[in-house]
């Protein structure tokens, strides 16, 4: 802010800034790096005494208008390779086989490589701009091995994988995660992650995109499975996600469940939800919930009642469990 004050997002060419010793700011040269009328960043010169005079300033002006070239070279390259990545996970296949060749071509992915991909979103929706700025630099600093672009409201992250193992990506997604909420606090900018199988071929990446994002869809909805979901981990919720429409997963809930949820008491369902995941050990389920077995008893027989399901019936206790599960994938689970 305080160079900003002093004229330099104006600056065109060298800027000599003043001291200011209550700051313990130096006298400093900043050279603009830039490229076609886009700055990139600036070149900080230290010059306390001084001492660089024109012909000084005019060698370095010459190094800084290369080095903007060379960025306005990557950018460009950058820019072709997101919107190839986005072809490569397009539902149309004259695209994804398009994309693949020439992603092959300039040798960053062979056709024939494993590649699996990973999504990041936002849990709560639409990020601010802070955040996605944030994540949209943190993507610059994913291995370069990997391709990756900015997909509208997601981050994308592709990679070429040895074996079925895609541990690298798990690690990137860990760090772009860490990268993010480390300057972010506020849980309303909380971030998830999806990622999907490996797939044996390039031309098979918008598979393993679609199983990212319905895994992030999942770690969304769904706490105890986040911030990262891995499709291959999410056993049930595999087949949940694959049911088309709100409107079907609506439809999907058992009426008996969708009664339950309607009494409004986010306890009482979250009692029922923990009791069925912890395998109806009471034991477990009241830890879990810190509460008394007494407490847990009385609420498990409430929300029977309240339901006309049986806790003690196998199939009600499935009929409940996936209800619950619907519910949360479709955020209408009751504050």
């Amino acid at each position: 802010m305080w160079f900003e004050q002093r004229g330099l997002r104006a600056a065109t060419g060298p800027m000599r800034m003043p001291s200011d010793v209550e700051r313990g700011i130096m006298s400093r040269v900043v050279i603009p790096v830039g490229c076609g009328g886009t700055t990139y960043g600036y070149l900080w010169l230290i010059d306390d005494a001084q001492t660089l005079d024109e012909s000084h300033l005019d060698e370095i002006v010459v190094i800084a208008d290369r080095i903007g070239v060379l960025l306005r070279q990557e950018e460009s390259s950058r820019q072709l390779e997101t919107e190839m990545l986005l072809d490569l996970l397009s539902h149309r296949p004259e695209l994804r086989r398009v994309a693949s060749e020439d992603l092959a071509n300039r040798g960053r992915v062979a056709l024939g490589n494993t590649v699996a991909v990973a999504v990041v979103r936002g849990r709560y929706g639409q990020l601010s701009e802070s955040v996605t700025h944030r994540l949209q630099v943190g993507l610059r600093s994913a291995p370069h091995h990997m391709l990756r672009c900015w997909a509208g409201d997601h981050a994308v992250l592709l990679e070429p994988v040895s074996g079925e193992s895609a541990s690298g990506l798990r690690s990137a997604i860990d760090s772009l995660l860490r990268s993010v909420s480390g300057s972010v606090t506020s849980q309303a900018f909380a971030l998830v992650a999806g990622i999907g199988d490996s797939v044996p071929k390039l031309t098979d990446a918008a598979r393993s995109y679609e199983q990212a994002e319905r895994a992030a869809r999942v770690a969304a909805a769904v706490p105890q499975l986040g911030p990262v979901a891995e499709w291959r981990l999410l056993g049930a919720f595999r087949a949940l996600t694959m049911i088309p429409g709100d409107q079907s997963l609506v439809e999907a809930v058992d009426p008996r469940v969708r009664q339950l949820a309607e009494v409004g008491d986010p306890d009482l369902l979250r009692t029922v939800e923990v009791f069925l995941d912890t395998g109806c050990d009471v034991k477990s389920a009241s830890a879990a919930l810190s509460v008394h077995r007494g407490t847990l008893y009385y609420r498990l027989r409430k929300a029977e009642n309240l339901s006309g399901l049986s806790l003690e019936s196998g199939f009600d206790r499935l009929t409940l469990h996936l209800g619950l599960q619907i519910m949360r994938l479709q955020a209408s689970w009751p504050d």
